[in-house]
């Protein structure tokens, strides 16, 4: 009797070491098809995680279907389990109420996770993880991320972040659509600084910006803000107008801002100093009335097709001393006259501007 009974009690440790979620609860209740489902992936998609663990920190209900009752998951606590991935399946719990997902090593999160709606509320708690990377967040959690909340080394500069969650709104972006919130991130190229800020974290700043074909038609003031921005590039949307709080970029290098709607520019181009390329082609523009005397690195300068009468003198001073002859670009203009452009251009064709016949 009693190596039966030694026997028997093997068996059933041994039964219970190999048992896998089966989505069944003790009570003989099962899960929801889809509940079950999301179990599964999460256990196959956290080797570590075991059934029972993961069970502890299920709150569920009954419902009853076709007559029959199944458990659904209201509450899921799932802090501090080493979690490195979530299933797409969680949008299948849209009966959740909380969702904690704290202190893991997620390194992103699954689109599906925006259609739940607790997203935006107090109860989806996801700080403490290794979210570092803006690019390949769902756009839901972008909007609602404190990246210094997450166990990284770097966290975005508060008001570079700003600037580019204003430019999505202001333009109309579709938040919910991954590839197009995606598609904005993807172009913005940070640099890491040797500042920190007061949670020790090295501060990211927008290096380069690369927006071009993005339906883009407004530029927001915010823009002022990414003074160490070096490279902007705008062209083919639909901008209209440029901020004058563009004079602030101060390490602006590169600027391309061709085939758009601008019809000026504003006087505050003047303040960047460091200008060196600047393609303004293919607008509407029909005067430049900022001075250039200040834009001594301007090294290639492209204003062709646009509807320029005249050249400003301030600009015939650069030409031939820091802006070679070569890279001034101006037909396809309305400079019909040759008092109108700059002395010390080669006689204007006529044929290369828009004078009619």
């Amino acid at each position: 009797m009693k190596y039966k009974s030694i026997i028997i009690f093997i068996l059933i440790l041994c039964f219970s070491c190999n048992n896998k979620s089966t989505g069944v609860v003790d009570d003989g209740i099962e899960y929801k098809a889809e509940h079950k489902l999301f179990i599964e992936n999460l256990l196959e998609l956290n080797t570590e995680l075991n059934s029972e663990t993961l069970e502890e920190r299920l709150t569920k209900k009954v419902v009853v279907i076709d007559g029959n009752e199944y458990y659904q998951i209201t509450e899921a606590s799932l802090s501090n389990l080493g979690l490195v991935n979530l299933p797409e399946s969680i949008s299948y719990l849209g009966s959740l109420v909380t969702l904690d997902i704290s202190n893991n090593q997620l390194t992103d999160l699954p689109d599906a996770i925006c259609s739940l709606d607790i997203i935006d509320g107090e109860n989806f708690l996801f700080n403490d993880n290794l979210l570092c990377e803006a690019s390949v967040l769902p756009p839901c959690v972008i909007e609602i991320i404190d990246f210094t909340e997450q166990k990284c080394d770097v966290a975005y500069d508060d008001y570079d972040f700003q600037f580019i969650h204003e430019l999505v709104l202001a333009n109309k972006i579709d938040t919910n659509s991954t590839s197009a919130v995606n598609e904005i991130y993807n172009s913005v190229h940070w640099i890491t600084t040797e500042n920190k800020n007061e949670f020790n974290q090295f501060v990211l700043r927008i290096k380069k910006l690369e927006w071009n074909n993005q339906n883009i038609s407004i530029i927001p003031d915010q823009i002022g803000f990414l003074d160490s921005l070096s490279w902007l590039e705008l062209e083919n949307n639909k901008i209209d107008t440029i901020p004058g709080t563009i004079s602030m970029l101060s390490n602006l290098e590169i600027f391309q801002i061709y085939s758009n709607e601008l019809k000026y520019l504003p006087e505050g181009i003047r303040h960047l100093s460091k200008l060196k390329e600047l393609h303004i082609h293919d607008n509407l523009l029909d005067t430049l009335s900022f001075n250039f005397e200040n834009l001594t690195l301007l090294q290639e300068f492209w204003v062709e097709n646009n509807n320029l009468t005249s050249l400003p003198s301030s600009l015939c001073g650069l030409i031939d001393q820091s802006l070679p002859l070569a890279a001034f670009q101006y037909y396809g203009n309305k400079i019909c006259n040759s008092a109108d452009a700059c002395p010390n251009l080669s006689v204007i064709s006529i044929n290369e501007q828009d004078c009619g016949d």
